[in-house]
């Protein structure tokens, strides 16, 4: 994983955890895709985002619906071309002050600079599987540190 590719992800989860939906549309690519499997399949409707559009129809969708989101990487796994990124979700639903939390996993893909394609897994598990990974290395994977913490 090039350290540019680290920066971008670390930059998506900025702009996600800020509700800031114009900075994700900005730095999607014309033809990125973004999947949805297992349960967060069912919060769009539709398995498959595409491009800029699609991305600001679902975080508008998601932030509409959630008045609180922050997610935190756990885990940066590189998976040939792609990374794995294992990471904890926390949100907080409209009308609610019970913040509900969970394990996600996505598969980041990346084209001439930008986040091409993610996958976003509900079961951490079932994303491991779709990286060709074993829990094994997940566990042997080192933990990460935000650019902002780096000696």
């Amino acid at each position: 994983m090039s350290a540019e590719q680290e920066r971008l992800v670390w930059q998506a989860f900025g702009m996600v955890n800020s509700g800031d939906v114009e900075g994700i549309v900005a730095m999607t690519a014309p033809d990125a895709e973004y999947e949805l499997v297992g349960g967060f399949a069912d919060f769009e409707g539709e398995p498959v985002l595409r491009g800029p559009e699609g991305m600001r129809r679902f975080y508008t969708d998601w932030f509409a619906t959630f008045t609180s989101t922050h997610v935190e990487p756990s885990a940066f796994i590189e998976t040939g071309e792609r990374l794995l990124v294992i990471a904890r979700l926390e949100v907080t639903a409209e009308g609610s002050d019970a913040p509900m939390q969970m394990n996600i996993g996505q598969i980041y893909s990346f084209k001439d600079g930008w986040i091409n394609r993610v996958a976003s897994y509900y079961d951490v598990q079932a994303a491991v599987e779709a990286a060709g990974l074993t829990d094994r290395d997940v566990r042997n994977a080192p933990g990460v540190m935000p650019p902002s913490a780096a000696p």
